[in-house]
This record gives structure tokens, C-alpha cells and sequence, in this order.
């Protein structure tokens, strides 16, 4: 019985290093196209998904200097206040696919921010907010660098028509996309 469970056990191991009937070498060279292919399809979900990992170093390719970090992207719809007046109007947004977004509420009259959120394209978010007079801006990319470099050098930024007034229980709702 401990003979069948460990031939089942190293079946595996057996068929990549050529076991009893194949040469060791057609066994490495299996192990190396395996451990390319892992590799290769790692690198592709991190290039996609730079959040998968919390920081990456980028060298620009003109001078060899650091320029910037990638970073872990705030959680998805989940706003930061920066305020702790009572959050008393609905803030509805809906985005586009294709990227990110970092949408920022500022007091219309002292230009301080008071709430911001980072969003998933394709996805809408809803909370809510202090009541106030605010100018929206948002931002738009692919790869974020931080709240400081935003989405690099492939920003995209853009400001609502306006100011939005948020009264209790009296809302704002609108749309954000990337321009092409």
C-alpha cells in the first residue's frame, strides 16, 4: 500500500525528469519550458494588474533614473474624507471601462479636498458625503503611482461644468470617462 501511494506521489516528478524510460534530458528540458511558461504568464497578470504587487520600481528609458513607483491603489470605491463633518448627501458615479479613476471633491470656496476616491472603470460607487459646495475634478490611467503622481505620465484629468451642491439627503450623480 505505501508503495502504491508513493509511486502516485512521485507520478509527477517522474514524468518531468524522464523517469524509468525517457532520458533525464527530455525531462529538464520539459521542466524549463514549464518554469518559462509560469514565468511568462506571472509577468503578464503583474503588467495587467500593476496592484498585484505593491511596489515596482520604473526606469525611465531616456536617462536611467528612478521616476516612479507603482504603488497598491487605494481599495475600490471606498472614499477617504478628509473631513469629519457628518456625511449626509448621496454621491453617485458611474465610470467607463478601460481604466482607472481618482475622483477628488473640493470645498468651492477654500479649494481644500475633503473627500476623494479611487475607482474601477466599468464599475459604479456610491456613498456619501458632507453636505457642501464642491468642484469635482477627476483623474484618468491605467497604472497608479500614488495620490501625488496619479496615474503618471498617461494622466488624464478633467473637472466637472460647475459646482455641485450636496444638501442632506439631496444628491449629485454623473459620469466619468477617459478622453481618447
Amino acid at each position: 500500500m505505501i508503495g502504491l501511494i508513493f509511486k502516485i506521489l512521485t507520478l509527477p516528478i517522474r514524468l518531468i525528469f524522464g523517469g524509468r524510460s525517457g532520458s533525464p534530458m527530455g525531462g529538464l528540458l520539459k521542466l524549463g519550458l514549464i518554469l518559462v511558461t509560469v514565468v511568462a504568464v506571472l509577468r503578464s497578470c503583474t503588467s495587467r494588474y500593476p496592484g498585484s504587487q505593491s511596489s515596482i520600481v520604473r526606469r525611465s528609458s531616456s536617462t536611467g533614473n528612478t521616476s516612479l513607483v507603482v504603488t497598491t491603489p487605494p481599495s475600490f470605491g471606498k472614499p477617504h474624507y478628509y473631513t469629519s463633518e457628518p456625511t449626509v448627501a448621496p454621491l453617485r458615479i458611474s465610470t467607463q471601462s478601460g481604466c482607472n479613476y481618482f475622483v477628488v471633491l473640493k470645498d468651492n470656496k477654500t479649494k481644500e479636498t475633503k473627500v476623494d476616491v479611487y475607482l474601477q472603470g466599468g464599475q459604479d460607487a456610491e456613498f456619501m458625503v458632507p453636505a457642501g459646495e464642491y468642484e469635482i475634478e477627476y483623474s484618468a490611467g491605467i497604472t497608479w503611482y500614488g495620490k501625488e503622481n496619479l496615474f503618471g505620465p498617461e494622466t488624464q484629468t478633467a473637472k466637472a461644468a460647475g459646482v455641485a451642491t450636496f444638501k442632506k439627503g439631496v444628491g449629485v450623480s454623473f459620469s466619468v470617462h477617459r478622453n481618447r
